[in-house]
């Protein structure tokens, strides 16, 4: 008995042990969660690292780490600003360097830069922004920077907060003898849009760098400076690529800096001989050639390219493909030759995928135009047509022309009614009008009764008996018999 009284206690302490431990066990999880849950709802905010201020690099083509922009970080973020480097990602390539458009590419940058800028600041709306941009980047950076500037960007923040750096700019402004690419050139392929020179940067302090014969920025009218064109491609090679030390110093930080910084540099081929130890005397060339500049040409492909697809798209499902895949299908690459296999077959697809486009448009405007001409008024458009009610098709307002209706044949209009000519007095008539208007009318059995007796049968009228006048009416409804 004392045994069993001993394990029961033990065996209770056990237990209460085990409770105190979930109970413990309960309070340290619990704690954390409730603190979470706890916390106010701007908790997450105060996790954006405001620091001293922000810079937002926007990298050239095919440089989606922003390698040609390190110069950034030591200068922003190492030398006592302590500003952070955020890098914006879009697609940074050109067909056919890639299988995206110049335009489409643009038109992303441009929308990522300003979501990123727009949360910065509204997490930090105190701190200077900086907004750096390369080659196609600075394409990007600029058409923010002046409309930021300009007061007419989606991101709500004072233009003297904000401060841009351009480095080799396609629509950079320049003088006669050099502008942006985007200035001086036509826009030829679909898809690669030349819009010309922006409308300034307004209260936005923005500095730009061109290498002196970079081709992006600083390009030279081919109709007017031929020679300087040509070597102007050259120059894309060997100057285009030379900004890491300007990246590294910056512009310069008083007041009356330069806004548009052109950097001396020897011509393309005087650079390429100078390297190879070959002699080389440059001899300036004047304007020889006296044509209207070649941007006058702009607004006609302009206007013939806004009906093409823009490249790499050719329109009804067929597409090409870029020259890296071509060089991956040259290399060996099982997927690059996949992929230039179905770029064939879209291409051998398009004329019936064209035909088959084309009868679902015509049947479209024809669906419009038997809209029209019906009166039909579109309901409210569904986001899925599966989404349809009956409710919604119940709303649709329909007016029909009357020239839409089948014709029907009208009866002919009926003689006017003319009075029947006056007749004899009817005896019957006159006395039966003579009874008491209270004299009840004989009941059915007595009439039957009546009937059957002796005398001569006598027909007996419902309609005459009920309706005095039944007899004029039947002579009105025939005037022939009248």
């Amino acid at each position: 008995m004392g045994s069993h009284t001993k394990r029961v206690r033990a065996r209770d302490r056990s237990a209460a042990r085990r409770r105190a431990m979930a109970a413990t066990a309960t309070v340290a999880v619990t704690l954390p969660v409730l603190g979470f849950l706890a916390q106010p709802a701007g908790a997450a905010e105060d996790s954006v690292d405001c620091a001293k201020g922000r810079v937002f690099v926007v990298p050239g083509t095919a440089d989606p780490n922003s390698i040609h922009t390190a110069g950034l970080e030591t200068r922003y973020g190492t030398e006592g600003k302590d500003y952070r480097i955020e890098i914006i990602d879009y697609p940074g390539v050109l067909w056919p360097l890639g299988g995206t458009s110049y335009d489409q590419s643009v038109e992303l940058g441009i929308e990522n830069l300003e979501t990123a800028v727009s949360a910065y600041h509204e997490a930090c709306p105190d701190q200077p922004v900086v907004i750096v941009g390369y080659s196609q980047g600075a394409r990007i950076a600029g058409d923010v920077l002046s409309e930021i500037g300009r007061g007419e960007s989606p991101v709500s923040i004072d233009p003297t907060q904000v401060t841009g750096e351009l480095y080799s700019d396609p629509r950079r402004t320049g003088d006669a003898e050099g502008r942006g690419v985007e200035l001086i050139l036509p826009a030829v392929i679909p898809g690669i849009t030349m819009n010309g020179a922006r409308e300034g940067f307004g209260a936005a302090k923005v500095t730009e760098f061109c290498v002196e014969g970079d081709p992006i920025c600083d390009l030279q009218d081919p109709l007017h400076y031929p020679l300087r064109a040509v070597d102007g491609l050259l120059g894309y090679f060997v100057k285009h690529l030379t900004y890491d030390d300007d990246i590294s110093k910056g512009p310069d930080a008083s007041e009356n800096s330069p806004r548009d910084v052109l950097i001396p540099s020897d011509p393309a081929i005087g650079v390429i001989l100078e390297s190879l130890g070959l002699p080389f005397r440059y001899i300036a060339v004047d304007n020889p050639l006296q044509f209207p500049d070649l941007a006058v040409l702009r607004p006609l492909f302009q206007a013939v390219n806004q009906f093409l697809p823009p490249l790499p798209s050719l329109g009804h499902g067929a597409y090409l493909p870029d020259l890296w895949v071509l060089r991956d299908a040259l290399s060996g690459s099982p997927a690059a030759w996949q992929a230039i296999g179905d770029s064939a077959i879209s291409i051998l697809r398009y004329p019936e995928n064209f035909v088959r486009d084309w009868i679902a448009e015509i049947d479209r405007q024809l669906d419009q135009l038997d809209g029209a001409r019906l009166g039909v008024v579109p309901a409210p458009t569904v986001a899925n047509a599966t989404q349809r009610t009956a409710d919604s098709a119940a709303t649709e307002s329909v007016w029909i022309e009357p020239h839409d209706l089948t014709p029907t044949t009208r009866p002919e209009a009926e003689p006017a009614e003319t009075m029947p000519a006056p007749t004899e007095p009817d005896p019957s008539v006159e006395a039966r009008d003579a009874e008491p208007a209270n004299t009840p009318p004989p009941s059915p059995d007595a009439a039957s009764v009546e009937r059957s007796g002796g005398g001569a049968e006598q027909d007996i009228d419902p309609v005459a008996e009920d309706e005095p006048f039944g007899d004029v009416d039947a002579a009105t409804e025939d005037p022939a018999a009248a």
